[in-house]
């Protein structure tokens, strides 16, 4: 599953505000490095950042499913192994139980009462 790419509340009230500062004085500067300019410049820092964020997600999600295949290569490739060992030495062999897989001989069995008629 994607994972959810993020947004900014606050980069998006910003814009609106440099908006409406815009409608007062498009070359608003309040003194204090308080400007327009200084302002959407902070704005786009902040905007970019938030771009690289999500580009990485992206990139992190694809990622994932390259991992994914490969486990599930790798789970196969296991399964397989175990069974060739149980073809080379038994399914009761020492060695059976010292790849992973468990001999017959010690499955554990169900052991059914049946009812006295």
């Amino acid at each position: 599953m994607a994972r959810h790419k993020r947004t900014s509340s606050i980069v998006e009230k910003a814009y609106v505000r440099a908006l409406s500062l815009k409608a007062i004085d498009s070359d608003l500067d309040l003194s204090n490095g308080m400007s327009l300019t200084a302002y959407d410049a902070k704005i786009s820092a902040v905007q970019a950042l938030l771009d690289a964020y999500n580009l990485k997600l992206t990139e992190l999600d694809g990622m994932l499913n390259v991992l994914q295949a490969q486990e599930q290569e790798l789970k196969d490739f296991s399964s397989r192994m175990l069974a060739a060992v149980a073809v080379a030495y038994g399914r009761d062999s020492s060695e059976y139980e010292q790849a992973g897989g468990t001999r017959t001989s010690e499955r554990a069995r169900n052991k059914t009462t049946t009812a006295a008629p």
